[in-house]
């Protein structure tokens, strides 16, 4: 699981840095040798804790108290967790990434809203995060046959991904990237209140929940009423945005 998660994701962000030629991520950062090696160390302790899992499930096998198991209902429902991240994170990826070779003269709007894009503003996030929580739940029934604290600690590596992508590198990075450059958009606004943070929920429904249940629930930080021009929103059929820009 964790080599074809690493192949995948490296190859693409290998095949992106080759195309585009540089990471405009670190172009806040690149000049200042401090805040390039801070970057690098969170990435290390990324690793390291994201890994947790993997470190205690080989370690419980190398343990002479160790008792072998077959594999059971709580390690499939793991293995169908983490190919439902899988999936959904390698889709949204290809989907931004084939939008992203479109000319910027032919593209209707500036930002992708369309696939799993248009049921949540960070689908790769969100595929992320239920990736290491199924990879968790699979090599936990293995920990746990070998030191239940072992397997509770390993919990700490799918919080720290749902952590670190929805308040520290994640979804704050991009959002304020994305309010930058699209704010004065009236697209923008309505694809911010009609489209969930992160957990994908159809459009038609997010748009008229109530600000607290959105915040609550749906990590929303944006909970602004619905614009006086209403994107169009018809069952079975793309929405379609405004391109005016607002003032």
């Amino acid at each position: 699981m964790i080599s074809l998660w690493a192949m995948r994701l490296g190859g693409f962000q290998f095949m992106r840095l080759w195309n585009k030629r540089r990471d405009g991520r670190f172009d806040a950062i690149r000049g200042d040798i401090k805040k390039f090696a801070g970057f690098w160390a969170l990435q290390a302790a990324w690793i390291f804790i994201v890994s947790l899992s993997f470190t205690f499930v080989n370690a419980a096998a190398t343990s002479s108290s160790f008792s072998p198991r077959g594999f059971g209902f709580f390690d499939l429902i793991g293995c169908l967790i983490w190919a439902f991240g899988f999936y959904f994170e390698v889709r949204a990826d290809h989907e931004k990434y084939l939008f992203s070779l479109i000319p910027r003269n032919e593209r209707t709007l500036p930002f992708i809203t369309t696939g799993m894009w248009s049921f949540s503003r960070h689908p790769n996030y969100f595929g992320e995060i239920c990736l290491w929580s199924g990879f968790w739940l699979t090599a936990a029934q293995g920990i746990r046959s070998w030191s239940l604290l072992a397997a509770l600690l390993a919990l700490v590596s799918p919080i720290f991904t749902f952590y670190l992508l929805t308040a520290v590198s994640g979804i704050p990075v991009a959002e304020a990237h994305d309010d930058r450059r699209y704010s004065k958009l009236l697209a923008y606004q309505q694809y911010k209140v009609i489209t969930s943070p992160l957990i994908p929920v159809s459009p038609m429904i997010y748009a008229y929940l109530h600000p607290r249940i959105k915040k609550s629930f749906f990590l929303e930080r944006n909970t602004v009423p619905m614009p006086n021009q209403a994107p169009k929103m018809k069952a079975g059929s793309p929405v379609q945005f405004s391109t005016q820009s607002s003032r």
